[in-house]
């Protein structure tokens, strides 16, 4: 794995450095572009224009007449077409203070605006969210010019926006069913019958036209045998044009897949509570410069800290990856690669991990540990710390009214697996949504999950390379003993080990509207489950019969929502699941909630 993702992340770094100088390069040009042309006025045209100051404005790259009383022709050195709109159409504005534009003679002999910071009463304007090219219109009684927006460039406090829930979830058995537990953000507690309550906060505190400042807040409050009061989110975040920076705990699994009906990624899901990082992302795929459009990345790059009780105590997550998007007409391509690594921490009895700056650089570009540490024998011959990596790809078509795409997630967990040593490992999927959500069937998921593989050769026993298990970091991937990435792969809380980890599953997720105030969400899932690798050795090798040790399990969910139509902001939702097979116990059960929202 080392000379793999060695050379994988010194390609991710300078790829995102490239396209963040080369986009910042762009976004220079354009601005010196937009911002150094002056509007030139002819001499006639002065006397027409209110009294001159000597500030001359070298903003106006947009700035144009669009009227002039006596239709005479203005002279400037780059008029762009304006913005089209009927008259009737535009609202009147209160007087404010804007800008003032008035002429002032240049060495040609011509005119240039210039600015003067007195008030300017609007005659005539509109809101820039009205013009989409988000200029704002001036108009006076000889005149009509127009400005890039400066009403966006103001400060701006919105208002927040509130939501309260409450649900009671319980069920026949000892533990509720699959699926009222799992991808909920760690906040349900399986054993036993759970009264959650939720206060959750987001909204923007600054925001100018291409900066804003934001933030959220998740407050979970929890009655049941493990009763408990957390944030499964708390962070702030800046965005700038294209790239975001997001610091605390926040909800962002990865993957190509639809998150709201999977079964949940292989990288990191919604099923544990988050780890907080502080992550530097382009949340959504952007152009590459130059390109055209049809060359487009999305990448993130983020270090985080184990909060939770664990075997190695306080370990690091180093976290990145690079998608590449390739346009064509209605069809696009997609590619990219994942890499998870925790690293660092207190082994209980080798003592502190090597977590030095150095050690830092050894993690992301997945190289040796230092002999000179007291890092395992393994990690000094293969990588520092513990990998979790994927190649994932998808095939996009946006149709008429709908998009379907096809996924697949190759999982890679050690050094042969970057050669496809387990390709049928992993999840293929498909997902259907329709651009009319009101549709009684709105979003179709299906998914097809295989670990079975692990990098065994024919004479090897399945199951070898351990799935979300480490040796060293024996709490694996899991965080507040929920599993970070697919809840199909399972955990013994009493081994602090996963305990199912070869597993051959299918899952169907649903998504529709049967009225205009109830919607509903249905989610099925079939497992056969081997539990894992330890303990199963047999001579020869090889001979491991998967039948014998085989456990079914059937799992199920269906969701309704109802909106009240007196009450926009007031709904209501049940739910009913249950449990049946061989692996663990069967059982039924439900929930009642209320949610309330406002700004």
């Amino acid at each position: 794995m080392n000379p793999f993702y060695r050379i994988y992340s010194l390609i991710f770094l300078v790829f995102l450095i490239t396209i963040i100088l080369l986009t910042g390069s762009r976004i220079h040009a354009q601005h010196s572009e937009n911002w150094s042309k002056t509007l030139i006025l002819k001499p006639e045209t002065l006397n027409l224009l209110p009294d001159t100051t000597d500030s001359r404005l070298n903003k106006s790259s947009y700035s144009q007449i669009r009227h002039f009383e006596r239709n005479e022709e203005l002279a400037m050195n780059r008029v762009e077409k304006p913005y089209a709109e009927p008259q009737s159409s535009r609202q009147a504005c209160p007087p404010e203070p804007r800008h003032r534009w008035t002429p002032r003679l240049n060495t040609s002999g011509h005119g240039a605006l210039t600015e003067s910071k007195s008030q300017l009463p609007i005659v005539n304007c509109k809101l820039p969210s009205q013009d989409p090219r988000n200029t704002t219109n001036y108009s006076t009684s000889n005149i009509e010019l127009s400005e890039p927006s400066l009403r966006n460039s103001k400060f701006n406090i919105r208002h927040s926006k509130f939501l309260f829930t409450s649900s009671l979830i319980t069920g026949s058995g000892t533990t509720l069913p699959f699926h009222l537990h799992t991808n909920r953000l760690g906040t349900v507690d399986p054993n036993s019958t759970n009264f959650l309550n939720r206060i959750r906060a987001l909204g923007d505190v600054y925001e100018t036209e291409n900066f804003k400042l934001d933030y959220g807040a998740d407050l979970a409050l929890r009655v049941s045998e493990n009763s408990t009061a957390f944030f499964p989110e708390l962070y702030a975040g800046a965005e700038y044009k294209a790239f975001r920076l997001d610091f605390g705990r926040f909800d962002r699994p990865i993957g190509l897949n639809n998150h709201d009906l999977s079964i949940g990624s292989m990288m990191v899901s919604r099923n544990a509570v988050p780890i907080p990082r502080i992550m530097f992302s382009t949340p959504d795929f952007n152009a590459v410069p130059w390109t055209n459009d049809i060359l487009e990345f999305k990448a993130m790059y983020s270090h985080g800290w184990f909060t939770d009780e664990r075997y190695t105590d306080s370990p690091y997550l180093h976290q990145k990856y690079l998608y590449l998007k390739v346009n064509t007409g209605p069809i696009s391509t997609i590619g990219g690669i994942i890499h998870n690594a925790f690293w660092g921490g207190t082994h209980p009895t080798l003592g502190r991990a090597p977590q030095s700056f150095d050690d830092y650089l050894r993690i992301v570009f997945s190289r040796p540990a230092n002999p000179d540490s007291n890092a395992p024998p393994s990690q000094i011959s293969n990588a520092l710390g513990n990998s979790l990596a994927a190649y994932e790809f998808a095939l996009e078509y946006e149709g008429e009214g709908f998009n379907l795409n096809a996924t697949r997630l190759f999982y890679l967990e050690d050094s042969v697996s970057k050669r496809f040593r387990s390709p049928w490992d992993g999840v293929w999927g498909m997902n259907l949504v329709f651009n009319d959500e009101n549709r009684i069937l709105n979003a179709i998921t299906y998914e097809h999950i295989n670990t079975r593989r692990q990098d065994a050769k024919s004479d090897q026993e399945r199951g070898r390379a351990g799935y979300y298990n480490h040796s060293y970091y024996r709490s694996g991937w899991s965080h507040y003993s929920r599993t970070i990435g697919i809840p199909l792969i399972t955990r013994d809380q009493e081994t602090d080990r996963v305990d199912n980890n070869i597993i051959v599953g299918h899952h169907l997720g649903l998504r529709g509207n049967l009225n205009n105030n109830m919607s509903y969400k249905f989610l099925g899932t079939y497992t056969r489950n081997y539990g894992t690798a330890e303990g199963f050795y047999k001579a020869p090798r090889g001979s491991i019969d998967f039948g014998e040790r085989r456990e079914d399990r059937y799992s199920f969910l269906f969701e309704m929502n109802y909106t009240l139509k007196s009450i926009d902001n007031l709904s209501f939702s049940f739910s009913t699941a249950f449990n049946a097979g061989e692996f663990r116990e069967s059982s039924i059960g439900g929930s009642l909630g209320v949610r309330y929202s406002f700004d």
